[in-house]
């Protein structure tokens, strides 16, 4: 009985935990590139420059990569201030 009971307890931290951090994600934007729009002559040039190198694939590499970096620096900080690593 006192086993079920703290089970209990446990998934309701655990499900508004999950509450929580579903709304903080809500409160964030989808992309901040989104709203961006350039002139017709910018997009036309960088249509050609696309055609002889491929900017939207290296921009879309470079964020993901930024990305696992920046998880990485943060992973490391976390670690550190739980004293797991030196």
């Amino acid at each position: 009985m006192l086993l079920n009971a703290i089970i209990w307890v446990i998934n309701v931290a655990i499900e508004s935990l999950g509450d929580i951090i579903r709304l903080f994600l809500s409160l964030l934007p989808n992309s901040p590139f989104q709203a961006i729009e350039m002139p017709a002559s910018v997009s036309k040039n960088l249509s050609y420059l696309n055609w002889l190198v491929p900017v939207n694939k290296i921009l879309g590499v470079f964020s993901l990569w930024l990305v696992a970096i920046a998880g990485f620096y943060l992973y490391q900080i976390i670690l550190r201030w739980v004293k797991a690593i030196e």
